[in-house]
């Protein structure tokens, strides 16, 4: 809850805290990739060591066993490849896009502000 005021607090456009808001909402996106990365990636090696098969960390395999899909349809030795596809890609090219953007903001912000001095160098943001 305490994310959602914290972000929500932040369009502010005079809150000291957007820009750590910002840096902290995209390392949640981050980790929440990876988390859905990982998980991915345990599902399908639980569901192959069911069948006793690891999964290949390179190339093509053959199960040598016959699987019944979700569709109900039953797959004689079914292939499975390693390999990321464009989704995964994609993702992390967001996650650069996102996070390549803050910091060329944080760069251009900075060399506009003029320096602060005394107490208003801590409470205040312009």
């Amino acid at each position: 809850m305490l994310v959602f005021v914290l972000g929500a607090s932040s369009f502010h456009r005079g809150a000291w805290w957007t820009e750590t808001a910002k840096y902290f909402s995209l390392c949640i996106l981050s980790e929440l990739y990876l988390s859905f990365l990982l998980m991915y990636h345990a599902a399908e090696t639980s569901l192959l060591g069911m069948y006793g098969i690891l999964p290949p960390s390179s190339g093509t395999l053959h199960l040598p066993a016959v699987i019944i899909g979700l569709d109900m349809n039953s797959y004689l030795r079914p292939l499975v490849t390693a390999g990321f596809s464009l989704p995964f890609y994609l993702g992390f090219l967001s996650l650069g896009l996102v996070g390549g953007s803050l910091i060329l903001e944080n760069r251009r912000t900075r060399k506009e502000e003029r320096p602060r001095k005394g107490v208003a160098a801590v409470f205040t943001s312009d």
